[in-house]
């Protein structure tokens, strides 16, 4: 099962947001918790919540996603978010209220399969990086999106997810990389700034053409639609990585 919390929060003390304010957000959901499934959850991987804050521009106002991606984050994190109409971050010494709260929820793997199959009637995907996205390669962080970057980042997530539906066929995920290609970009570098430390990336939109098979095709949709619960690259707990993938008329 997977929950997704999209609040329209304000910060009453007028200070702004930035994108790497996400990372405040999430020190302060882990206040919440108590420290046995805290440190579950910073040994894991790929985390089981993910969220990114995407500010409105000149206002003490944002968007903050929170995608919870299994029945423990969920029964953990839900009576919170569905609880709380503030909160405090002691970090920045914010008073936060929650002007509005939008929730989804998919009841299975099987449903979020069948809804990503159809999602995209197209070879043409536009992907969204909407909060500073990066990735990490030979301990350096990659300032530009590559094919093999997204698509194995997106299998390894999906993997972590799936139960019942695993991804571990190297030659087809070879395949879909080889058959995707960035046609299109408008990207702009950027940076995600985590207890001091300065983490280059990127965000825009770019354009990727698919000449795919219709099977490996729904794999690729699989992952696309997967992505906007998911996130993309490196730290998306933390604020980094929020992505949508839409199709696109060629």
């Amino acid at each position: 099962m997977i929950k997704q919390y999209r609040l329209h929060v304000k910060d009453k003390s007028d200070n702004r947001f930035s994108y790497s304010s996400a990372y405040y957000f999430y020190g302060m959901l882990m206040e919440f918790i108590d420290d046995e499934y805290g440190e579950l959850l910073h040994e894991q991987t790929n985390m089981s919540i993910n969220q990114y804050l995407v500010p409105e521009r000149d206002k003490n106002e944002a968007l903050w996603t929170v995608n919870l991606l299994d029945g423990n984050a969920i029964e953990v994190f839900s009576k919170i978010l569905d609880k709380n109409k503030s909160y405090y971050i002691k970090n920045t010494n914010s008073d936060i209220n929650v002007l509005s709260l939008e929730q989804k929820a998919i009841t299975d793997e099987k449903a979020l399969i069948d809804y990503a199959v159809k999602a995209y009637e197209t070879n043409i995907y536009n992907i969204k990086f909407v909060t500073t996205t990066s990735f990490k390669s030979a301990n350096e962080y990659m300032i530009f999106p590559s094919v093999n970057h997204i698509v194995n980042s997106l299998v390894n997530k999906w993997n972590s997810y799936s139960r019942t539906y695993v991804i571990d066929d190297e030659d087809a995920v070879n395949m879909i990389v080889s058959n995707l290609k960035i046609v299109e970009y408008r990207l702009r570098s950027s940076v995600f700034m985590l207890k001091g430390n300065r983490i280059p990336g990127f965000i825009g939109e770019a354009r990727i053409y698919s000449r795919l098979s219709v099977a490996l095709n729904e794999i690729w949709n699989i992952l696309s639609y997967f992505s906007s619960y998911s996130g993309m690259g490196i730290k998306a707990a933390l604020g980094m990585g929020g992505v949508s993938i839409t199709g696109g008329k060629a």
